[in-house]
């Protein structure tokens, strides 16, 4: 808190912390960081973070089909550290295969809105709180 005050910048605000909370289902936190986002757009741009979400739900969505779910044979397979599993491991259990197809959905929608197609007025970040809230429940 006291570096933040300092510098403005804070630990706890950024596409990580962000796709934590989404694994954990910390709605608060999840919206806290997306107000922070919407806040400083220059250091959190939305075609920037949508990917990152992407790749996120990528590897979870390995992760529930990996035969050998340990965890030095997970972070191998999906190519992160170990200490990252436990996390992969809760997020496996509150977003299944189906929730995932649908959370893909969700970015994919958002991307093409946030890049102008069929979309000529709406906010990239109130389009990234949608996707956020659709994830979310």
């Amino acid at each position: 808190m006291l570096i933040e005050q300092h510098i403005g910048i804070s630990k706890e605000y950024n596409v990580f912390e962000l796709t934590g909370a989404l694994a954990s289902k910390d709605i608060g936190r999840v919206m806290r960081i997306a107000q922070y986002m919407r806040a400083n757009p220059k250091l959190h741009p939305v075609p920037m973070v949508l990917p990152i979400l992407t790749l996120y739900f990528s590897r979870l969505l390995a992760f529930h089909h990996l035969p050998d779910k340990s965890q030095p044979a997970a972070a191998k397979a999906l190519k992160v550290h170990p200490y990252a599993m436990k996390e992969y491991a809760m997020a496996a259990r509150n977003y299944p295969p189906a929730k995932l197809a649908r959370i893909f959905g969700y970015i994919r929608t958002c991307d093409k809105k946030s890049k102008g197609i069929d979309n000529t007025a709406t906010n990239p970040y109130d389009l990234l709180q949608e996707v956020l809230f659709k994830t979310l429940h």
